[in-house]
Protein backbone atom coordinates (compact mmCIF):
# COMPACT_ATOMS: atom_id res chain seq x y z
CA UNK A 1 0.00 0.00 0.00
CA UNK A 2 2.82 2.38 0.93
CA UNK A 3 4.56 1.83 -2.42
CA UNK A 4 1.32 2.42 -4.32
CA UNK A 5 0.98 5.78 -2.57
CA UNK A 6 4.62 6.56 -3.43
CA UNK A 7 4.14 5.84 -7.15
CA UNK A 8 0.92 7.88 -7.29
CA UNK A 9 2.59 10.78 -5.49
CA UNK A 10 5.60 10.56 -7.81
CA UNK A 11 3.30 10.71 -10.82
CA UNK A 12 1.63 13.86 -9.49
CA UNK A 13 4.95 15.62 -8.96
CA UNK A 14 6.16 14.49 -12.38
CA UNK A 15 3.12 15.82 -14.21
CA UNK A 16 3.34 19.15 -12.35
CA UNK A 17 7.04 19.71 -13.10
CA UNK A 18 6.61 18.62 -16.72
CA UNK A 19 3.90 21.28 -16.97
CA UNK A 20 6.34 23.86 -15.55
CA UNK A 21 9.07 22.93 -18.06
CA UNK A 22 6.57 22.75 -20.91
CA UNK A 23 5.39 26.33 -20.28
CA UNK A 24 8.81 27.88 -19.63
CA UNK A 25 10.67 26.20 -22.52
CA UNK A 26 10.04 25.23 -26.14
CA UNK A 27 9.39 21.47 -26.28
CA UNK A 28 10.31 18.99 -29.00
CA UNK A 29 7.82 16.34 -27.88
CA UNK A 30 4.27 16.27 -26.54
CA UNK A 31 3.36 16.88 -22.91
CA UNK A 32 2.02 13.33 -22.47
CA UNK A 33 5.17 11.76 -23.96
CA UNK A 34 7.50 13.71 -21.65
CA UNK A 35 5.40 12.96 -18.56
CA UNK A 36 5.30 9.24 -19.30
CA UNK A 37 9.06 9.04 -19.97
CA UNK A 38 9.91 10.87 -16.77
CA UNK A 39 7.53 8.82 -14.63
CA UNK A 40 8.70 5.57 -16.22
CA UNK A 41 12.32 6.43 -15.36
CA UNK A 42 11.39 7.22 -11.74
CA UNK A 43 9.36 4.03 -11.48
CA UNK A 44 12.28 1.97 -12.80
CA UNK A 45 14.68 3.53 -10.28
CA UNK A 46 12.24 2.92 -7.42
CA UNK A 47 11.67 -0.69 -8.50
CA UNK A 48 15.40 -1.38 -8.64
CA UNK A 49 15.79 0.07 -5.15
CA UNK A 50 12.88 -2.00 -3.75
CA UNK A 51 14.28 -5.18 -5.25
CA UNK A 52 17.73 -4.45 -3.84
CA UNK A 53 19.46 -4.04 -7.20
CA UNK A 54 20.33 -0.42 -6.34
CA UNK A 55 21.44 1.00 -3.04
CA UNK A 56 18.88 3.47 -1.66
CA UNK A 57 21.60 5.94 -0.68
CA UNK A 58 22.03 6.68 -4.40
CA UNK A 59 18.31 7.30 -4.93
CA UNK A 60 18.52 11.09 -4.56
CA UNK A 61 21.14 11.40 -7.31
CA UNK A 62 19.42 8.87 -9.57
CA UNK A 63 16.07 10.64 -9.27
CA UNK A 64 17.66 13.82 -10.60
CA UNK A 65 18.83 12.18 -13.82
CA UNK A 66 15.41 12.06 -15.59
CA UNK A 67 14.62 15.80 -15.19
CA UNK A 68 18.18 16.76 -16.14
CA UNK A 69 18.10 14.63 -19.30
CA UNK A 70 14.58 15.83 -20.09
CA UNK A 71 15.55 19.50 -19.86
CA UNK A 72 18.76 19.00 -21.85
CA UNK A 73 17.42 16.96 -24.76
CA UNK A 74 13.63 17.44 -24.94
CA UNK A 75 13.64 21.24 -25.36
CA UNK A 76 15.18 23.49 -27.99
CA UNK A 77 16.09 26.49 -25.81
CA UNK A 78 19.59 27.73 -25.00
CA UNK A 79 21.51 26.09 -22.15
CA UNK A 80 21.12 29.14 -19.92
CA UNK A 81 17.34 29.01 -20.24
CA UNK A 82 17.33 25.27 -19.52
CA UNK A 83 19.40 25.73 -16.38
CA UNK A 84 17.05 28.50 -15.26
CA UNK A 85 14.03 26.25 -15.74
CA UNK A 86 15.71 23.42 -13.83
CA UNK A 87 16.57 25.73 -10.93
CA UNK A 88 12.99 27.00 -11.04
CA UNK A 89 11.82 23.42 -10.46
CA UNK A 90 13.89 23.25 -7.30
CA UNK A 91 12.60 26.60 -6.09
CA UNK A 92 9.01 25.49 -6.69
CA UNK A 93 9.63 22.19 -4.90
CA UNK A 94 11.24 23.78 -1.85
CA UNK A 95 8.64 26.54 -1.58
CA UNK A 96 5.81 24.01 -1.89
CA UNK A 97 7.26 21.65 0.73
CA UNK A 98 7.82 24.48 3.16
CA UNK A 99 4.28 25.81 2.69
CA UNK A 100 2.54 22.44 2.65
CA UNK A 101 4.19 20.94 5.71
CA UNK A 102 3.96 24.17 7.71
CA UNK A 103 0.21 24.26 7.11
CA UNK A 104 -0.26 20.64 8.12
CA UNK A 105 2.02 20.91 11.14
CA UNK A 106 -0.02 23.87 12.30
CA UNK A 107 -3.33 22.09 11.70
CA UNK A 108 -2.30 18.83 13.38
CA UNK A 109 0.22 20.24 15.87
CA UNK A 110 2.66 17.50 14.86
CA UNK A 111 5.50 18.97 16.82
CA UNK A 112 3.49 18.56 20.06
CA UNK A 113 1.22 15.56 19.58
CA UNK A 114 2.14 12.38 17.68
CA UNK A 115 -0.96 10.47 18.80
CA UNK A 116 -2.67 11.06 15.45
CA UNK A 117 -0.89 8.45 13.36
CA UNK A 118 -1.69 5.70 10.90
CA UNK A 119 -0.76 2.17 11.88
CA UNK A 120 1.79 3.51 14.31
CA UNK A 121 3.85 4.96 11.47
CA UNK A 122 4.15 8.58 10.33
CA UNK A 123 1.68 11.19 11.65
CA UNK A 124 -1.39 11.86 9.56
CA UNK A 125 -0.18 15.42 9.06
CA UNK A 126 2.86 14.11 7.17
CA UNK A 127 0.74 12.04 4.80
CA UNK A 128 -1.65 14.93 4.31
CA UNK A 129 1.31 17.26 3.89
CA UNK A 130 2.62 15.26 0.95
CA UNK A 131 -0.65 15.72 -0.88
CA UNK A 132 -0.79 19.39 0.00
CA UNK A 133 2.79 19.85 -1.18
CA UNK A 134 1.76 18.64 -4.66
CA UNK A 135 -1.06 21.17 -4.67
CA UNK A 136 1.33 23.92 -3.61
CA UNK A 137 3.74 22.86 -6.38
CA UNK A 138 1.04 23.38 -8.98
CA UNK A 139 -0.11 26.68 -7.45
CA UNK A 140 3.46 28.02 -7.35
CA UNK A 141 4.16 26.80 -10.90
CA UNK A 142 1.07 28.56 -12.24
CA UNK A 143 2.01 31.82 -10.52
CA UNK A 144 5.52 31.67 -12.01
CA UNK A 145 4.19 30.84 -15.47
CA UNK A 146 1.66 33.68 -15.36
CA UNK A 147 4.40 36.14 -14.40
CA UNK A 148 7.00 34.89 -16.91
CA UNK A 149 4.60 34.33 -19.84
CA UNK A 150 2.04 37.10 -19.24
CA UNK A 151 2.35 38.58 -22.75
CA UNK A 152 2.25 35.20 -24.47
CA UNK A 153 -0.71 34.03 -22.36
CA UNK A 154 -2.58 37.23 -23.16
CA UNK A 155 -1.91 36.82 -26.88
CA UNK A 156 -3.05 33.19 -26.81
CA UNK A 157 -6.00 34.00 -24.50
CA UNK A 158 -4.97 31.37 -21.98
CA UNK A 159 -4.74 33.50 -18.83
CA UNK A 160 -8.32 32.71 -17.85
CA UNK A 161 -7.62 28.98 -18.22
CA UNK A 162 -4.65 29.16 -15.87
CA UNK A 163 -6.65 31.20 -13.39
CA UNK A 164 -9.34 28.51 -13.47
CA UNK A 165 -6.71 25.81 -12.79
CA UNK A 166 -5.31 27.96 -9.98
CA UNK A 167 -8.75 28.31 -8.40
CA UNK A 168 -9.46 24.59 -8.76
CA UNK A 169 -6.12 23.63 -7.21
CA UNK A 170 -6.57 26.05 -4.33
CA UNK A 171 -10.05 24.68 -3.63
CA UNK A 172 -8.67 21.14 -3.65
CA UNK A 173 -5.94 22.19 -1.19
CA UNK A 174 -8.57 23.51 1.19
CA UNK A 175 -10.54 20.29 0.77
CA UNK A 176 -7.48 18.15 1.61
CA UNK A 177 -6.77 20.15 4.74
CA UNK A 178 -10.37 19.90 5.97
CA UNK A 179 -10.68 16.21 5.02
CA UNK A 180 -7.63 15.13 7.00
CA UNK A 181 -8.48 17.38 9.91
CA UNK A 182 -12.06 16.22 10.44
CA UNK A 183 -11.35 12.54 9.66
CA UNK A 184 -8.05 12.15 11.45
CA UNK A 185 -9.39 9.46 13.82
CA UNK A 186 -10.63 7.15 11.08
CA UNK A 187 -8.21 7.62 8.18
CA UNK A 188 -6.14 4.62 7.14
CA UNK A 189 -3.74 3.75 4.33
CA UNK A 190 -6.59 2.97 1.96
CA UNK A 191 -8.15 6.41 2.48
CA UNK A 192 -4.81 8.03 1.84
CA UNK A 193 -4.31 6.03 -1.36
CA UNK A 194 -7.77 7.04 -2.57
CA UNK A 195 -6.93 10.73 -2.02
CA UNK A 196 -3.62 10.38 -3.84
CA UNK A 197 -5.23 8.60 -6.79
CA UNK A 198 -7.99 11.20 -6.92
CA UNK A 199 -5.41 14.01 -6.99
CA UNK A 200 -3.48 12.24 -9.76
CA UNK A 201 -6.67 11.80 -11.78
CA UNK A 202 -7.70 15.41 -11.16
CA UNK A 203 -4.36 16.79 -12.41
CA UNK A 204 -4.39 14.48 -15.42
CA UNK A 205 -7.84 15.75 -16.42
CA UNK A 206 -6.84 19.38 -15.78
CA UNK A 207 -3.75 19.19 -17.98
CA UNK A 208 -5.48 17.18 -20.68
CA UNK A 209 -8.18 19.83 -20.94
CA UNK A 210 -5.66 22.69 -20.78
CA UNK A 211 -3.47 21.39 -23.59
CA UNK A 212 -6.47 20.34 -25.66
CA UNK A 213 -7.80 23.89 -25.36
CA UNK A 214 -4.36 25.32 -26.12
CA UNK A 215 -4.03 23.12 -29.21
CA UNK A 216 -7.50 24.08 -30.44
CA UNK A 217 -6.74 27.77 -29.85
CA UNK A 218 -3.53 27.46 -31.87
CA UNK A 219 -5.41 25.74 -34.69
CA UNK A 220 -8.09 28.43 -34.63
CA UNK A 221 -5.44 31.18 -34.66
CA UNK A 222 -3.65 29.58 -37.62
CA UNK A 223 -6.94 29.21 -39.46
CA UNK A 224 -7.80 32.84 -38.75
CA UNK A 225 -4.39 33.96 -39.97
CA UNK A 226 -4.72 31.78 -43.06
CA UNK A 227 -8.16 33.19 -43.85
CA UNK A 228 -6.91 36.73 -43.35
CA UNK A 229 -3.88 36.00 -45.53
CA UNK A 230 -6.06 34.52 -48.25
CA UNK A 231 -8.38 37.52 -48.04
CA UNK A 232 -5.43 39.88 -48.40
CA UNK A 233 -4.14 37.87 -51.34
CA UNK A 234 -7.54 38.11 -52.98
CA UNK A 235 -7.59 41.86 -52.40
CA UNK A 236 -4.13 42.13 -53.90
CA UNK A 237 -5.26 40.19 -56.94
CA UNK A 238 -8.16 42.60 -57.41
CA UNK A 239 -5.72 45.48 -57.01
CA UNK A 240 -3.40 44.01 -59.60
CA UNK A 241 -6.29 43.57 -62.03
CA UNK A 242 -7.40 47.15 -61.36
CA UNK A 243 -3.84 48.38 -61.79
CA UNK A 244 -3.55 46.58 -65.10
CA UNK A 245 -6.81 48.13 -66.23
CA UNK A 246 -5.77 51.60 -65.10
CA UNK A 247 -2.43 51.25 -66.85
CA UNK A 248 -4.24 50.57 -70.10
CA UNK A 249 -6.42 53.63 -69.47
CA UNK A 250 -3.35 55.74 -68.73
CA UNK A 251 -1.59 54.61 -71.88
CA UNK A 252 -4.71 55.31 -73.89
CA UNK A 253 -4.93 58.76 -72.32
CA UNK A 254 -1.30 59.49 -73.11
CA UNK A 255 -1.79 58.48 -76.72
CA UNK A 256 -4.97 60.52 -76.96
CA UNK A 257 -3.35 63.61 -75.47
CA UNK A 258 -0.38 63.23 -77.79
CA UNK A 259 -2.68 63.09 -80.81
CA UNK A 260 -4.59 66.09 -79.54
CA UNK A 261 -1.36 68.05 -79.18
CA UNK A 262 -0.39 67.31 -82.76
CA UNK A 263 -3.86 68.21 -83.96
CA UNK A 264 -3.92 71.45 -82.02
CA UNK A 265 -0.56 72.52 -83.40
CA UNK A 266 -1.72 71.82 -86.95
CA UNK A 267 -5.16 73.42 -86.70
CA UNK A 268 -4.28 76.59 -84.86
CA UNK A 269 -2.62 78.77 -87.41
CA UNK A 270 -4.26 81.93 -86.32
CA UNK A 271 -1.57 84.07 -84.74
CA UNK A 272 -4.09 85.61 -82.31
CA UNK A 273 -5.03 82.15 -80.98
CA UNK A 274 -1.46 80.93 -80.73
CA UNK A 275 -0.90 82.19 -77.19
CA UNK A 276 -4.08 80.50 -76.02
CA UNK A 277 -3.15 77.29 -77.83
CA UNK A 278 0.28 77.34 -76.27
CA UNK A 279 -1.35 77.64 -72.82
CA UNK A 280 -3.60 74.67 -73.55
CA UNK A 281 -0.66 72.61 -74.76
CA UNK A 282 1.38 73.53 -71.70
CA UNK A 283 -1.48 72.36 -69.49
CA UNK A 284 -1.74 69.11 -71.42
CA UNK A 285 2.00 68.57 -71.16
CA UNK A 286 1.85 69.15 -67.42
CA UNK A 287 -0.92 66.55 -67.13
CA UNK A 288 1.20 64.08 -69.10
CA UNK A 289 4.23 64.65 -66.90
CA UNK A 290 2.17 63.79 -63.81
CA UNK A 291 1.43 60.34 -65.22
CA UNK A 292 4.43 58.18 -64.32
CA UNK A 293 3.97 55.30 -66.69
CA UNK A 294 7.51 53.99 -66.79
CA UNK A 295 8.72 50.68 -68.12
CA UNK A 296 10.29 49.34 -64.92
CA UNK A 297 10.75 45.77 -66.16
CA UNK A 298 9.57 43.28 -68.76
CA UNK A 299 6.57 42.17 -66.64
CA UNK A 300 3.49 44.03 -67.87
CA UNK A 301 1.43 43.42 -64.70
CA UNK A 302 4.25 44.43 -62.35
CA UNK A 303 4.68 47.63 -64.37
CA UNK A 304 0.98 48.32 -63.84
CA UNK A 305 1.19 47.80 -60.08
CA UNK A 306 4.26 50.00 -59.69
CA UNK A 307 2.78 52.71 -61.89
CA UNK A 308 -0.36 52.93 -59.77
CA UNK A 309 1.55 52.89 -56.47
CA UNK A 310 4.01 55.57 -57.58
CA UNK A 311 1.14 57.84 -58.65
CA UNK A 312 -0.43 57.79 -55.18
CA UNK A 313 -0.28 61.21 -53.48
CA UNK A 314 1.28 59.85 -50.26
CA UNK A 315 4.54 58.84 -52.01
CA UNK A 316 5.19 62.10 -53.86
CA UNK A 317 7.60 63.38 -51.19
CA UNK A 318 9.58 60.12 -51.06
CA UNK A 319 12.57 59.75 -53.36
CA UNK A 320 12.04 56.38 -55.05
CA UNK A 321 14.54 54.61 -57.29
CA UNK A 322 13.66 51.37 -59.09
CA UNK A 323 15.93 49.17 -61.19
CA UNK A 324 14.50 45.71 -61.85
CA UNK A 325 16.59 43.25 -63.83
CA UNK A 326 16.23 39.58 -64.77
CA UNK A 327 12.49 39.48 -63.87
CA UNK A 328 11.76 37.25 -66.86
CA UNK A 329 14.41 34.77 -65.66
CA UNK A 330 13.21 34.63 -62.04
CA UNK A 331 11.07 31.53 -62.53
CA UNK A 332 8.26 33.04 -60.40
CA UNK A 333 4.85 33.61 -61.92
CA UNK A 334 3.56 37.14 -62.45
CA UNK A 335 1.21 37.05 -59.47
CA UNK A 336 3.94 35.94 -57.04
CA UNK A 337 6.30 38.60 -58.35
CA UNK A 338 3.67 41.33 -58.02
CA UNK A 339 2.72 40.25 -54.49
CA UNK A 340 6.32 40.16 -53.28
CA UNK A 341 7.36 43.50 -54.78
CA UNK A 342 4.07 45.16 -53.85
CA UNK A 343 4.26 44.10 -50.19
CA UNK A 344 7.94 44.98 -49.88
CA UNK A 345 7.23 48.40 -51.38
CA UNK A 346 4.24 48.91 -49.07
CA UNK A 347 6.41 48.11 -46.02
CA UNK A 348 9.05 50.58 -47.19
CA UNK A 349 6.45 53.30 -47.84
CA UNK A 350 4.88 52.75 -44.43
CA UNK A 351 8.31 53.03 -42.79
CA UNK A 352 9.09 56.27 -44.62
CA UNK A 353 5.73 57.82 -43.75
CA UNK A 354 6.46 57.24 -40.04
CA UNK A 355 9.61 59.37 -40.30
CA UNK A 356 9.46 62.93 -38.86
CA UNK A 357 10.14 64.39 -42.31
CA UNK A 358 9.02 62.06 -45.14
CA UNK A 359 10.46 64.47 -47.73
CA UNK A 360 13.96 63.42 -46.63
CA UNK A 361 13.32 59.71 -47.08
CA UNK A 362 14.20 57.35 -49.89
CA UNK A 363 13.26 53.92 -51.22
CA UNK A 364 15.56 51.93 -53.48
CA UNK A 365 14.37 48.74 -55.21
CA UNK A 366 16.79 46.50 -57.08
CA UNK A 367 16.59 42.99 -58.46
CA UNK A 368 18.83 40.54 -60.25
CA UNK A 369 20.13 36.98 -60.27
CA UNK A 370 22.97 36.16 -57.89
CA UNK A 371 24.27 32.84 -56.60
CA UNK A 372 21.41 30.75 -57.99
CA UNK A 373 18.74 33.08 -56.57
CA UNK A 374 16.62 35.85 -58.02
CA UNK A 375 17.04 38.57 -55.38
CA UNK A 376 14.66 41.48 -54.78
CA UNK A 377 16.36 44.04 -52.52
CA UNK A 378 14.51 46.98 -51.01
CA UNK A 379 16.34 49.63 -48.97
CA UNK A 380 14.49 52.47 -47.26
CA UNK A 381 14.98 55.17 -44.67
CA UNK A 382 14.27 54.07 -41.09
CA UNK A 383 15.61 56.09 -38.16
CA UNK A 384 12.99 54.75 -35.72
CA UNK A 385 13.20 51.34 -33.97
CA UNK A 386 12.50 48.70 -36.59
CA UNK A 387 10.10 45.80 -36.27
CA UNK A 388 9.17 43.45 -39.13
CA UNK A 389 5.57 43.55 -37.92
CA UNK A 390 3.30 46.19 -39.36
CA UNK A 391 1.85 49.07 -37.35
CA UNK A 392 -1.25 49.45 -39.43
CA UNK A 393 -3.43 48.05 -36.68
CA UNK A 394 -6.00 45.30 -36.31
CA UNK A 395 -6.78 43.41 -39.48
CA UNK A 396 -3.42 44.12 -41.07
CA UNK A 397 0.05 42.68 -40.77
CA UNK A 398 -0.10 39.77 -43.19
CA UNK A 399 2.23 41.35 -45.77
CA UNK A 400 5.34 39.79 -44.22
CA UNK A 401 3.59 36.43 -43.95
CA UNK A 402 2.63 36.58 -47.62
CA UNK A 403 6.22 37.40 -48.64
CA UNK A 404 7.56 34.56 -46.46
CA UNK A 405 5.05 32.13 -47.91
CA UNK A 406 5.77 33.07 -51.51
CA UNK A 407 9.55 32.91 -50.95
CA UNK A 408 9.22 29.43 -49.45
CA UNK A 409 6.97 28.45 -52.34
CA UNK A 410 9.84 29.40 -54.67
CA UNK A 411 12.43 27.55 -52.50
CA UNK A 412 13.81 30.76 -51.05
CA UNK A 413 13.56 32.96 -47.99
CA UNK A 414 12.86 36.51 -46.84
CA UNK A 415 15.10 38.61 -44.59
CA UNK A 416 14.75 42.10 -43.12
CA UNK A 417 17.15 43.94 -40.84
CA UNK A 418 18.01 47.46 -39.77
CA UNK A 419 21.43 48.83 -40.64
CA UNK A 420 21.95 52.23 -39.10
CA UNK A 421 19.28 54.57 -40.46
CA UNK A 422 18.15 52.10 -43.15
CA UNK A 423 16.17 48.90 -43.36
CA UNK A 424 17.33 46.33 -45.90
CA UNK A 425 14.76 43.74 -47.00
CA UNK A 426 15.65 40.91 -49.36
CA UNK A 427 13.46 38.27 -51.00
CA UNK A 428 15.38 35.27 -52.37
CA UNK A 429 13.73 33.06 -55.02
CA UNK A 430 15.54 29.97 -56.22
CA UNK A 431 16.12 29.89 -59.99
CA UNK A 432 17.11 27.02 -62.24
CA UNK A 433 20.73 26.91 -63.32
CA UNK A 434 21.26 28.82 -66.55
Amino acid sequence: MKEAVYFANAFIQTIVFTFLFFELLKPHKSFAFMTICWFAALSLIRTLIITGVLNEKYSVLLKELPPILLVLFAFEDKLRQKITAYLMMWIVGLAAELTGYLVMWQVFSIDKDYALSMDGQEPIGVWAGRLLVCSMMLVTSIIIIMIRNRKKLKAERLSSRLLLILACTTAHSVYLTLFYYFNSDTIDQTDNLVQVLFQALLYTVIFFQYYSTKRMSAIAAREEALNASEAEKENEMRYIELADSKLRDINALREDLSRQLIKVRKLIKDREQRQKAEAIMDEMSERLSEIKAVNFCDDHTLNAVLTIKLNEPKVRDIRISILLRDCARSGADSYDMCSIVSNMLDNAIESCLREPDPSKTFIEIRSGIKGGFFVIRVANTCTLPFSPRTTKGEGHGYGIKIIDELCRKNNGEFTAEQRGSEVISCAFLRVDEI
